[in-house]
């Protein structure tokens, strides 16, 4: 059944592929992460027992990602905003660069001393002085039942504040790049400030002691990259260079993937090879979410609990999830998570699954065509561009978890678009001059 899936997973993305003809669309993000997690899981066929792979497993994971992909579809056909346009020329005088620099170089000092606060505040509480030791301890706390550790509330805000910098910047630096070459050396200082911004949001994500707050960053790099260059060339289009920059991409991910992990102090010893630490992460999931249903598990949380975690959580600060055990097979570790489809279908089984990968499909897809606009307009960033950027990680790692779901529907998403708006309004304000819009 297995391989089932897998000829499922492979027409997916070839019609998701066909049709949207982008790297970044919803369902070519979720339809690849898919694959992979699959045929990973194939390579591990006796090990991991796949030969028990049961239909209805093939029917939720091939089927939820095939559905969303044919919604994405309809849908997409019905709030379409962007349109390819020759290149545009931009009125340069109307970019203030002179304040961007020292807005830069103000917020380079500001989050210098944020994440030395975070570093210092690690070092005092578990005293300990070596950096790797000191990650490692920050993520035996942060994987406890009870996360001992806290930062105080105004750091958490810039901490939240420093990553919708990072995505603005991150854009800014593409559009300086594909629109604005040799401008002034002024511009390339911007740029430089930028890449500083970007290693000091890495470090402190690096304390955090979970890879979800660092892996994103290269996410906002490959998003913003991809739409300018699809912008560049005037259509979707991916060319021979372009596969090369991706495939070599993947290749240094997963060869760097172990060296990676020690640096935010993941025990690797427990792993024969880098392959099956990389197995664990990505291709687990699936075989994971199989267990699932043949131990049959029955939540006793509330309506959405695992699907709209975020929300739960807020409203039942106490509550536990009996679901997120940890799983093995033969001896090896499998981890304790279940792919999105898993969160889903505890919550509303079968058929509610198919309904709940419609309304996915809907939400997402209306914010991918706001953030689109970027191709007729590359200077015309607003909320929709950062939301995506925000969420297209966890819409790729739906074969990992339910974060999509949980973050998006959740007070995470609100509270990302009310700071985007804001945040974007006052960069407008430092970035335009000459009393010109920036639409």
């Amino acid at each position: 059944m297995i391989f089932l899936l897998d000829l499922i997973l492979v027409l997916n993305l070839f019609l998701a592929f066909k049709y949207f003809k982008s790297l970044v669309a919803p369902a070519v993000l979720m339809g690849f992460g898919m694959l992979i997690a699959a045929l990973i899981s194939t390579l591990h066929y006796e090990t991991w027992e796949m030969s028990n792979f049961s239909p209805l497993s093939v029917l939720i994971l091939g089927g939820c990602p095939f559905l969303f992909t044919i919604f994405c579809i309809i849908f997409s056909r019905f709030c379409t905003t962007y349109r390819f346009t020759k290149r545009l020329v931009f009125d340069l005088e109307t970019i203030d660069w002179y304040a961007l620099k020292i807005f830069y170089l103000c917020s380079i000092f500001v989050f210098v001393f944020h994440v030395m606060y975070i570093y210092l505040m690690m070092k005092n509480y578990f005293h300990i002085d070596n950096f790797s030791e000191l990650l490692m301890a920050r993520r035996a706390d942060y994987n406890s039942d009870e996360t001992l550790f806290e930062l105080p509330f105004i750091s958490k805000q810039f901490s939240f504040i420093f990553n919708i910098l990072t995505i603005i910047s991150i854009w800014l630096f593409f559009l300086i790049k594909f629109y604005i070459p040799n401008y002034k050396k002024i511009t390339k200082k911007i740029q430089y400030y930028i890449i500083v911004l970007t290693i000091l949001r890495v470090t402190e994500g690096l304390f955090t002691g979970a890879k979800g707050n660092v892996l994103p960053v290269f996410f906002y790099f490959f998003f913003f990259y991809i739409l300018f260059y699809y912008s560049s060339i005037g259509m979707f289009e991916t060319s021979t260079s372009l596969k090369k920059v991706i495939f070599l991409g993947l290749f240094f991910g997963a060869l760097f993937f172990s060296s990676f992990n020690m640096i935010i102090g993941r025990n690797i010893n427990n792993y024969n090879n880098s392959f099956e630490l990389i197995s664990e992460y990505c291709g687990a999931e699936i075989k994971n979410f199989d267990i699932y249903l043949d131990r049959n598990f029955k939540s006793t949380n509330g309506f959405g609990a695992h699907t709209f975690a975020g929300i739960y959580r807020w409203l039942h600060p106490d509550a536990t999830y009996q679901m997120y055990r940890f799983e093995s097979v033969n001896g090896y570790s499998l981890g304790n998570v279940y792919t999105q489809f898993g969160n889903i279908h505890v919550d509303f089984g079968s058929i509610g699954s198919f309904v709940m990968v419609l309304f996915m499909a809907l939400v997402i897809t209306f914010i991918y065509n706001r953030a689109l606009i970027l191709i007729n307009n590359p200077v015309a960033i607003n909320v929709w561009v950062i939301i995506y950027c925000w969420i297209m990680y966890q819409i790729f790692f739906c074969f990992f978890a339910g974060q999509f779901t949980s973050q998006l529907f959740g007070p995470g998403g609100i509270k990302y678009g009310i700071g985007a708006l804001i945040f974007l309004f006052f960069f407008k304000k430092i970035m335009i001059c000459n009393q010109r819009k920036l639409v």
